[in-house]
């Protein structure tokens, strides 16, 4: 429900906060908020009691606002948030600290690899098996086929980065998290299905940077640099954004613990990244009916001040109308009281009389007040003395010396 904050203000200098609570439908707090945001003032601590017992009492006067939007209020409570559950995958995911036995084990040789994991490394080897254009400028090999994971490592580290990427694949897929690639021409995505959630990861080396050395024998070019990139043995497991243009989290080899040691706490890395998804997308979700809620404020606000001035502009046009029936009206009787001064009698044939004839048509068609009065619902003697009283005049005052002609 939207009203005036007019209406708002003088409701809570009117009745308790605890009783307006409880005919709209909404705590005292939610209340104190909306009145702070709308700068609407409320009653300061002893004011109900004071009224209770007769003792004076001050109504803070409404401030002035420059911001219009504001002057309408939606009166329909903001819904609490749902309280955090704890995702089923995340129940189902091994905590960080497990018994020895219930950690994901990274074999030490490839057998049955899964069919991801195949299609790479097939693909990786037969790339290092062309050339060594095939890596980027970091030294690294990867593969843009269709099918193939997010992969890039030194040539000796091929082995390495199969094994632990195929004991994690199937540590998902037991949790019931797909592993799965777009399978689209120079997509190298690589996504796990968590919850419902696509999340992105990928494997990569790190390199290290080198002097290149000396060679008399090597041809100079300006495409040439002073460094070469080797790498290092250091795997890094990366979360990375919807278009991978950053990285949310980074598990990498350490002094006590490789890669291979980390693969639980990644998969609750996951688990933890598909629930911050869903969070950050429920609260664009508020956001959203949020700006479409001040949206439609802004909207009102703006058909009301139209017509708000509409309004204005049309009494300014009836004013202008009725000054003019008031002056024609004065002018008709005018020219009757200077004939009837004269001793002159004005006939329909004379002059004077023509001009009052038409004066008078012009007259009926110039009261702007006529149409709107005659749409009015007829009232009882008693309505129309009241009305009269209440207005401090009668219909006789107003066509009085300044009023049209009786006729």
């Amino acid at each position: 429900m939207i009203i005036d904050r007019k209406d708002l203000y003088d409701q809570i200098w009117a009745t308790p906060a605890s009783q307006l609570c409880k005919r709209f439908g909404f705590s005292d707090v939610w209340l104190a908020k909306l009145c702070k945001r709308h700068g609407i003032p409320r009653p300061p601590r002893g004011y109900w009691a004071k009224k209770r017992n007769g003792i004076p009492t001050r109504r803070i006067p409404l401030p002035r606002i420059s911001d219009e939007t504001l002057e309408k209020i939606d009166l329909t409570p903001r819904p609490a948030p749902e309280k955090q559950t704890i995702s089923p995958v995340l129940k189902k995911s091994p905590p960080k600290r497990e018994p020895a036995e219930a950690a994901i084990t990274v074999n030490s040789r490839l057998t049955a690899p899964h069919p991801l994991v195949d299609r790479t490394r097939k693909s990786l080897n037969a790339s290092l098996n062309l050339d060594s254009s095939m890596r980027d400028r970091w030294g690294l090999i990867s593969t843009r086929e269709e099918g193939c994971l997010d992969v890039a490592v030194g040539p000796e580290s091929i082995d390495r980065a199969m094994r632990i990427l195929d004991a994690l694949i199937k540590a998902l897929e037991a949790r019931k998290c797909r592993v799965q690639v777009p399978g689209e021409e120079f997509d190298r995505r690589t996504l796990a299905e968590v919850d419902g959630k696509l999340i992105r990861f990928r494997l990569t080396e790190k390199v290290q940077m080198k002097l290149r050395p000396p060679s008399p024998d090597r041809v100079r070019s300006w495409l040439d640099t002073m460094h070469i990139y080797i790498p290092s043995g250091e795997f890094r497991l990366q979360i990375l954004s919807d278009h991978g243009s950053y990285t949310l989290r980074t598990w990498k080899d350490g002094k006590r613990k490789r890669i291979e040691d980390q693969l639980n706490d990644f998969i609750v890395g996951l688990v933890e990244a598909s629930e911050q998804m869903k969070a950050s997308r429920e609260y664009a979700r508020l956001a959203r009916i949020e700006e479409e809620r001040k949206r439609r404020i802004r909207e009102e606000a703006d058909r009301l001040r139209r017509e708000e001035e509409e309004r204005v502009r049309w009494v300014e046009a009836t004013l202008d109308s009725w000054e003019r029936w008031r002056s024609l009206g004065r002018m008709i009787r005018d020219a009757r009281n200077r004939a009837s001064r004269l001793g002159r009698r004005i006939t329909p044939e004379s002059r004077m009389g023509r001009w009052i004839e038409t004066a008078e048509r012009r007259l009926a068609k110039l009261d702007p007040l006529a149409p709107m009065v005659n749409e009015l619902p007829p009232s009882t003697p008693v309505e129309g003395r009241l009305i009269e009283e209440k207005a401090g005049t009668s219909v006789d005052d107003l066509e009085g010396e300044e009023g049209p002609p009786k006729g």
